[in-house]
């Protein structure tokens, strides 16, 4: 058996499941769908998250954040991407609000155009297996702020990357205001992340991993 993530084996092992026939493989993403050549300049938005999931990708939990951020004074956009899914549930959540923060948007055909129009990227899923978005963010050049959710064991290791405690929306809004006041953009650190997602997250590798299991390779 081939997981994903660790949380995801250990299920299966408990159900009986040989644990020698198990192997840890996250899963990758494809290096060209991503855009690394950040544009540089005034951006659209300063915090990006897809949340077509609204409760499972913690929505509620970025909004809450955001809102405590406006009270405080901050002028910033987010931009919530989502579907015919997710708007019933954001009217529902807002309660006839109209946060001035709050820009909405629908998926579009090149991912990369989306992180080029942003600052930084926002995962607050209450559950994961693995996080395509996070990764490809990630490559991007965008700093993430994550929840620290089983399925993102992986990322633990890209210095662009920081964890908030799941479903705790005041660690998240003291990470987002620390990005506000500073907004420091670490060359260095967005170099090395993306020389790990290119040596073990890359479509290329995963390929590699799985002919192996298999002994094609």
């Amino acid at each position: 058996m081939l997981s994903v993530a660790e949380k995801y084996r250990d299920y299966v092992v408990s159900l009986g499941f040989p644990k020698k026939q198990t192997h840890l493989l996250p899963n990758s993403i494809n290096l060209g769908r991503v855009n690394t050549n950040r544009r540089t300049g005034s951006k659209e938005y300063q915090f990006l998250t897809f949340g077509w999931d609204f409760f499972r990708k913690g929505d509620d939990l970025i909004l809450q954040a955001c809102d405590q951020l406006e009270k405080d004074g901050y002028h910033f956009h987010l931009l919530l991407n989502g579907n015919e899914k997710t708007w019933p549930e954001l009217k529902e959540y807002l309660g006839g609000r109209e946060p001035q923060y709050l820009m909405t948007g629908n998926p579009v055909e090149d991912v990369s155009e989306l992180f080029d129009a942003s600052e930084m990227f926002i995962q607050a899923s209450r559950r994961e297996t693995f996080p395509y978005a996070v990764c490809e963010a990630a490559y991007a050049g965008l700093p993430v702020i994550s929840s620290d959710i089983p399925g993102l064991e992986w990322a633990h290791g890209l210095p662009t990357l920081k964890f908030f405690e799941a479903e705790n929306s005041e660690h998240l809004y003291q990470l987002m205001k620390s990005w506000l006041d500073k907004k420091y953009i670490d060359e260095q650190a967005i170099s090395q992340t993306q020389r790990i997602i290119e040596e073990r997250y890359s479509l290329r590798v995963w390929v590699a991993k799985v002919l192996k299991y298999y002994g094609v390779a």
